[in-house]
């Protein structure tokens, strides 16, 4: 069994399905909350735009129940995988990169453990959870027009955030 059909397994075994989707709805509610402030002072039509680390869970979580009822969506699954990884991976970068500014290491040196190494550890778990997508996303080479919309989709959302003031103050977008 190669990585990918490993990862693949943590979809189809249903007790593992079960605590990825109880992790991910804790995820997308702190998420939501998470961006409270933000969406405050954003004018509701941008919302969509604003919440992109629970929203990003929120597409895995659909697209997992969407097979786990036997109704996969390769598009679903597209933006899920696409959205993860981005999000995952750019804040771990950024909680990494300017860690003594977030205070997402300061544990390791004895000081109090910070919401941002939670954060880091949630946000490696997303682009970590974005693998359980690749399995079927690889049988079908219709997705590569999933994954074309699903990059227009990601560019003009940033484009968006940032054109519009609407990036966070805290640099983890």
């Amino acid at each position: 069994m190669g990585w990918v059909e490993a990862f693949g397994y943590f979809k189809r075994n249903k007790w593992w399905a079960l605590l990825i989707g109880v992790i991910n709805l804790v995820g997308i509610v702190y998420g939501f909350y998470y961006y409270g402030q933000q969406f405050a002072v954003t004018p509701w039509y941008w919302w969509l735009f604003v919440p992109d680390s629970p929203l990003a869970v929120l597409w895995a979580e659909l697209a997992l129940v969407a097979y786990w009822i036997g109704k996969p969506q390769r598009w679903l699954d597209a933006l899920a995988f696409v959205g993860n990884v981005q999000v995952g991976l750019w804040t771990v970068y950024v909680l990494l990169a300017f860690a003594g500014d977030f205070h997402t290491l300061d544990f390791l040196n004895g000081g109090p453990l910070a919401l941002n190494t939670v954060l880091l550890v949630g946000h490696a778990g997303m682009a970590a959870l974005a693998l359980i997508f690749v399995e079927d996303l690889r049988k079908d080479r219709r997705v590569v027009v999933d994954f074309s919309a699903v990059g227009r989709k990601t560019v003009y959302a940033k484009f968006l955030e940032h054109a519009t003031g609407n990036a966070t103050s805290d640099g983890l977008n």
